[in-house]
């Protein structure tokens, strides 16, 4: 039926010939109704098309033709319309229109323009807060914030398209690479309304040689495949013409699926059952799948069923921490983690992967891989080889087959991570590289902060309290940036302001906590580091008075490192860290750079010179750059020797030996315990807190009493927490 609709659809043209604009675009749209009432929107799109292009000015017409372009995935055109009819009616006559345009904002990364969409639209649906949209709206301002605040870093991972005739301008699903190198997955392997969807299997010597079809069949699909660890034991799903699906397992023979049954408790007749995945998780045998089957979250939900002896248990849902209100699709458990697509939960835009932690019968929160592997597109069907050290992942992000439809269909990506693609060396250092990634961290203040109407150089706050200072201003700066205005224009300041907070004061305070720790960890290498500052100030005050406000602040940003983790970094900024460490700072202030000069100097206009963007943007200092040193091998301790040999003794006498060692760093050391793995030897401090220069010693009892011939004994110190760790030894002939 949809295939004739499609035909009746490219083909009334002829008939409609001589009639009136008019009349031939209502004839379109009726067909492009009688299309999306039997599902086939690429055939609705083409209707809906015509009928637009011969009355562009048609509001039905363009929304008709905006939401068949986003059920056909051409993001970037829907996003067009949407935009043009919700620009034409606010939504007063399509009431979802900006919630769409807000979805095809996010599918095509455009996450500013989609979270003041999502902004407005959740507070025209507050009143039903347990309603979908809304819920949904919530969720999507979340993961729009999270995708612009998220550093992107694609040096872990390298991702390649598997090109022709693997991926193809047809739709591309989940693979597997088996043991012997055969590369198997699931395609459509041509485009088309009733292609179905087939799985294939490349030659053995090369994933790039010509696909061979694996099963056919009576039904419309079979997809999805998985092995046991045998690797004869296949799981695929069929599906009918009415797109219900069934999981089947079947014998892998000669590169062939044969003797495929239905599953018992995992199928049934009113709804699909589709992507399957064998895995061993904690000794027992799991089946996970996907299913709109009664008594999920949401739409597509996974579910997981034990097999015992082969045979499925009634199936259990993956909870709601997995499952969502929407979909999640393509499970893949590996190394104790839950690999799976959500268009739900926090990420990118349409699916991202995603991982949790666990086992089947508790996972833990779902975290996004990230930036490469999920993008604004789709991206699903994460799959990974340990033995090959490589994965795959289906995604019709840019780079994908490019169709008259935009990114119509899924490509196969490969995925190898760093550490199994480098010849070379790791870096010992290697997050230094990930230090200055992160940069710059830049931190915002309120007018005259910290320490105002003051000429003071120094101060005793810490950015924190700054930034906490800053945090409750925040109603009185919608306020000010809303007086007088009215409608969307009063709207949209007080979106700007919120935005001002969420992305720059929220994210600054963010970036510095994370910034700080992978700082220490340089520190704790030994690394002398020099943070490179620099402050700017609005331009309401004389350039001798910022310049010391911008020497507040950075002594603000200095004040919060002292203090941070409980002082961690302080031995490190005093050059006193026993490793040789050191962390130092040169401060640009304001003075030798000039404030913007559109931002008003006005004392009597706060509005524009305390409150608007402008002056709220150049009221900030910047950890720029950050310069690195040499490691220093500074020893912590020295001892005047590591060994002693006490020669030939008697079995009667205890020996002893004092071992003198000396404190060569530039901070107290400890003694924290001493260990001898033979109760036959005694170790005693004269000194278990050493001051810098000073020394102390250990003495050595050695009872040799019952033991004979050549004997080897150490003692362990600890010293400082157990950061710095020393074996002695000594040595004895014992005898009689």
């Amino acid at each position: 039926m949809a295939r004739i609709t499609f035909f009746l659809c490219l083909s009334v043209c002829l008939g409609l010939a001589t009639s009136a604009n008019g009349q031939k675009s209502r004839d379109w749209i009726t067909l492009g109704d009688q299309s999306v009432e039997n599902a086939d929107w690429m055939a609705a799109l083409t209707c809906y098309k015509k009928a637009f292009e011969l009355d562009s000015a048609d509001f039905d017409y363009a929304l008709k033709y905006a939401e068949a372009l986003r059920m056909t995935r051409d993001y970037e055109k829907a996003e067009y319309y949407y935009n043009k009819t919700y620009s034409k009616d606010r939504g007063k006559i399509h009431k979802e229109g900006q919630f769409w345009l807000a979805m095809m904002q996010k599918q095509n990364g455009h996450y500013s323009e989609a979270l003041r969409n999502f902004k407005k639209y959740s507070k025209k649906v507050k009143r039903d807060s347990e309603g979908y949209e809304y819920r949904k709206c919530i969720q999507e301002i979340e993961a729009c914030t999270w995708s612009i605040n998220e550093r992107r870093n694609d040096s872990e991972v390298q991702i390649t398209k598997v090109d022709d005739p693997i991926s193809t301008p047809a739709s591309d699903l989940g693979s597997w690479l088996m043991e012997d190198s055969t590369f198997v997955y699931s395609s459509a392997s041509k485009k088309g309304k009733d292609v179905p969807i087939r799985i294939w299997k490349s030659s053995a010597d090369s994933i790039y040689a010509k696909p061979v079809q694996v099963a056919g069949g009576d039904l419309a699909q079979q997809a999805n495949l998985c092995f046991e660890d045998d690797g004869k034991t296949v799981y695929y799903c069929d599906c009918g013409a009415d797109n219900k699906c069934s999981i089947m397992r079947g014998e892998w023979k000669d590169g062939k699926i044969v003797g495929g049954e239905k599953l018992i408790n995992i199928n049934g007749s009113d709804y699909t059952s589709t992507m399957p995945h064998w895995a061993m998780v904690g000794g027992r045998e799991v089946l996970f799948y996907v299913s709109d089957r009664p008594g999920g979250q949401g739409k597509l939900d996974i579910w997981w069923s034990e097999l015992q002896g082969g045979e499925p248990q009634p199936p259990v849902n993956c909870s709601d921490k997995i499952n969502s209100p929407d979909n999640e699709v393509t499970p893949f458990y590996l190394d104790g983690h839950l690999y799976f697509s959500s268009d739900w939960h926090v990420g990118f835009g349409g699916f991202d992967i995603f991982k949790s932690k666990g086992v089947h019968r508790n996972f833990g929160e779902p975290e996004n891989l990230g930036y490469p592997l999920n993008s604004a597109a789709n991206d699903l069907y994460y799959s990974y080889f340990t033995w090959a050290k490589t994965g795959y992942f289906a995604s019709n992000r840019p780079g994908s087959y490019i169709t008259n439809r935009g990114l119509c269909c899924n490509d196969i990506y490969q995925i190898q991570y760093t550490d199994s693609i480098s010849e070379e060396e790791p870096d010992e250092y290697a997050t230094f590289d990930e230090l200055n990634r992160y940069l710059p961290v830049t931190l915002y203040f309120h007018n005259d902060e910290p320490n105002p109407n003051s000429r003071d150089t120094t101060t005793t706050l810490s950015y924190e309290d700054a930034y906490k200072s800053y945090s409750a201003l925040k109603s009185k700066y919608i306020k000010e940036n809303t007086k007088g205005l009215s409608g969307d224009d009063r709207e949209n300041a007080e979106f700007d302001v919120e935005d001002f907070y969420d992305f720059y004061v929220e994210k600054g305070i963010k970036d510095l906590e994370v910034f700080s720790k992978l700082l220490l960890v340089e520190l704790e290498a030994g690394r002398n580091i020099e943070l490179i500052i620099r402050g700017f100030a609005s331009p309401r005050a004389e350039s001798d008075y910022n310049v010391n406000l911008t020497k507040r602040r950075t002594g603000s940003l200095i004040n919060y490192l002292e203090l941070f983790g409980g002082g961690v970094l302080r031995p490190y900024m005093l050059h006193t860290s026993p490793n040789g460490g050191t962390l130092d700072f040169e401060e640009i202030p304001y003075g030798e750079f000039q404030a913007d000069s559109k931002v008003s100097d006005a004392l009597n206009d706060e509005k524009e010179s305390i409150y608007s963007r402008g002056a709220r943007l150049e009221r900030k200092i910047m950890i720029e750059s950050v310069q690195k040193g040499e490691v220093v091998e500074r020893p912590v301790v020295e001892f005047s020797e590591l060994e002693h040999d006490f020669g030939k003794i008697s079995s009667r006498f205890p020996v002893e030996y004092d071992f003198r060692f000396t404190n060569t760093s530039m901070d107290t050391l400890f003694i924290d315990s001493l260990f001898t793995p033979c109760g036959c030897t005694v170790p005693e401090i004269t000194l278990w807190e050493i001051p810098p220069g000073e020394s102390s010693e250990l003495k050595v009892v050695f009872d040799p009493k019952g033991k004979q011939g050549d004997q080897r004994k150490s003692v362990t110190l600890y010293m400082n927490d157990g950061a710095v760790v020393r074996e002695i030894w000594f040595e004895a002939e014992v005898g009689d």
